[in-house]
């Protein structure tokens, strides 16, 4: 995906030679684009809706990009000539990101040198820009980053680095100065689903070989889906276990405009994983739904009723796990909130999720009510899209014995290779087995007497969070705890992505073997080689204005995890224990977390714990034959 416009709210700053600004313009919508002017300058292109245009020339190191707020479709250019300040908001932070990326290697292949362009450095610069005039920047290609690749390459092998001074209008501090890499603000590495760019122009070599690297492409049918979202579609997303749908999820979220989408999940613990929120606590009606009366009430307050009356893409992640009636429940308050009897009020829906995997709680007494099974689903839910593709394993073998356990099926060679690996040895470089368990007691109890069994000392992390007195929710939304104790000898895992390209992602497995004499911090020894002092990760929840932030060791104790706070982990060093099964796709669950058969021990397998709900079932057949849209039929083939 890559973009050369951009459309955002636009606020400028003209400053005066003394650094003050002289003068401001505010554009509610404006559109940028990248273009050249005929002496082949690269030229940033300013349109509003009233039909004016402004042209401004771009030239290597008089550029400076601020990324602070990227994720939230947030950025500011600082230009040199003429001295001025754009921050640009509330625009889609994939398409920002990739505006700013291609901005930035158009601007470095610049400076290879040839005829053409010794021509147009020797032309006058004070030749007026003619927005009529000059013609749309064509997409990058690979020549385009191989070129700012060989200038960066040259520059670092010819010249010395260096920190430029900073301009008297840039007040404020660039991202990365030239040379160096700030370490609070780490650049793109597009292997990261997580990741974007954004760094200052100005010949940093480092920082901008980041924004050069290749970026991760969509398959076909992800292609597809993305292209169903951008059409106004309300889709249901699902998919088996590894095949892609959170990758995919965010590059979706990164499409659309931050101020009226909101991105909310079953679970604090899945939320987390897509920086979202939980789904109640943007519903605003209580976790236990009152009359549709009282609901309305609940979420006309000011605060719930903003966001129902703002939102115009809805993201609900692990609908699985939410429960068909209080489906039904938001349904009635988004169209009593926003005064619309449009299905959902109007709000475009993005659901994602495997109801194969784990499904709704619900008491002894009910029964299980799933999302389909709401009278409103049908209403609100326009194309349903199954994927096919499983990245998490590259094993036939182990990803045709979890597409059968999927459905609730067992055949005797699944249960033989499965029932064979109770005797493997899948430990390594200190590294033992994560024991994944049935019930949280069990977790806690297995963790406790580990670490209390290490006779080294004990250090304890407290987690720094805002505000205060939100440690209590932050605890239920957050993968790392608020009091972290830790010991040499302690088995961890990563519960974020902190560097793709070492594979220190989020579920990898090591071993505390130090603690950082200077920062007291651990240093961990991972099961593929890696050896890495730990430092202290910011996990956010919300929006601006309305933000729980905590910072903490993205560490957890890992001689035992629960099934459930599992969903979403590949790990690569497992043992399971299905003895206590009391869920149907329970075990599903557990067994697909294992990224090969060689990385898995099932220690009391047995064919009779593997359960699927018969309605799960029927749901994905009926879905085969619906809609009729091409892509639903190549999906559900």
């Amino acid at each position: 995906m890559e973009v050369t416009e951009v459309e955002c709210t636009l606020n400028k700053e003209f400053l005066l030679p003394n650094g003050e600004v002289g003068r401001r313009e505010a554009h509610k919508s404006a559109k940028l684009s990248l273009c050249r002017a005929s002496s082949s300058a690269i030229v940033l292109r300013i349109s509003q809706p009233d039909n004016k245009e402004t042209a401004y020339r771009l030239k290597i190191g008089q550029v400076q990009l601020h990324k602070r707020f990227l994720k939230e479709g947030r950025s500011t250019i600082v230009l040199a000539e003429p001295k001025a300040r754009l921050f640009l908001s509330n625009c889609p932070p994939g398409h920002l990101s990739s505006f700013l990326r291609t901005m930035m290697i158009k601007l470095t292949g610049s400076q290879v040198s040839t005829p053409q362009a010794a021509a147009a450095a020797g032309q006058p610069r004070r030749v007026p820009l003619a927005p009529s005039s000059l013609e749309n920047i064509s997409p990058l290609t690979e020549v385009d980053v191989d070129r700012a690749e060989k200038v960066l390459a040259s520059k670092q092998s010819t010249t010395p680095q260096r920190v430029p001074s900073r301009s008297v209008f840039a007040k404020r501090k660039p991202l990365s100065p030239v040379g160096k890499e700030n370490p609070k603000q780490p650049c793109l590495r597009t292997g990261s689903s997580h990741s974007v760019p954004g760094t200052s122009i100005g010949g940093g070599k480092g920082a901008q070989r980041s924004l050069i690297q290749r970026t991760m492409s969509l398959t076909k049918q992800q292609q597809q889906v993305l292209q169903l979202v951008r059409s106004g579609k309300s889709i249901f997303l699902t998919g088996g276990a590894g095949t892609g749908k959170s990758f995919l999820l965010r590059r979706i979220i990164s499409t659309l405009p931050p101020e009226s989408t909101f991105v909310t999940a079953s679970t604090g613990v899945a939320a987390c994983h897509i920086g979202g929120v939980t789904l109640h606590s943007f519903a605003g009606i209580g976790t236990v739904p009152g009359t549709p009366e009282e609901n309305v009430a609940r979420a006309s307050r000011d605060v719930p009723a903003g966001k129902w009356r703002r939102c115009s893409y809805l993201i609900i992640d692990e609908v699985s796990m939410v429960d068909g009636e209080f489906f039904d429940h938001l349904e009635y308050v988004a169209r009593a909130v926003r005064g619309s009897k449009k299905p959902f009020g109007g709000i475009q829906l993005i659901l994602t999720g495997d109801f194969f995997q784990l499904p709704p709680v619900t008491a002894a007494s009910k029964k299980t009510q799933f999302c389909f099974d709401a009278k409103s689903w049908r209403r609100c839910i326009q194309v349903n899209v199954e994927l096919k593709e499983v990245f998490r394993q590259s094993d036939p073998e182990f990803v045709a014995m979890l597409g059968e356990i999927r459905q609730g099926r067992c055949t005797a060679s699944t249960t033989k290779r499965l029932q064979a690996t109770s005797s493997q040895t899948i430990e390594s470089n200190g590294v033992k087995a994560t024991r994944l368990c049935t019930h949280r007691d069990a977790v806690s109890q297995i963790n406790a007497s580990q670490l209390e069994a290490l006779t080294s000392k004990s250090c304890l992390f407290t987690s720094m969070d805002s505000p205060p007195e939100a440690a209590s929710r932050l605890n239920q939304m957050c993968p790392t705890p608020s009091q972290l104790s830790l010991k040499v000898g302690a088995q961890v895992m990563l519960t974020k992505n902190i560097c793709m390209s070492s594979g220190l992602v989020n579920g990898a497995r090591g071993i505390v073997t130090s603690f950082d004499p200077a920062s007291g911090l651990p240093t961990v020894q991972f099961m593929n080689g890696s050896r890495k002092v730990i430092g202290r990760e910011k996990w956010v929840f919300g929006s601006t204005g309305n933000m729980l932030v905590r910072c903490q060791l993205p560490l957890q104790l890992a001689w035992a995890i629960s099934i459930h706070k599992s969903q979403g982990m590949s790990l690569d060093c497992v043992e399971i224990s299905l003895a206590r099964v009391f869920e149907c796709g329970q075990a599903y669950v557990a067994l697909s977390r294992a990224r090969s058969l060689d990385t898995l021990r099932v220690i009391d397998f047995d064919p009779s714990c593997i359960h699927a709900h018969s309605t799960v079932a029927e749901f994905y057949r009926r879905a085969q034959h619906e809609l009729g849209r091409p892509i639903v039929q190549e999906a559900f083939d």
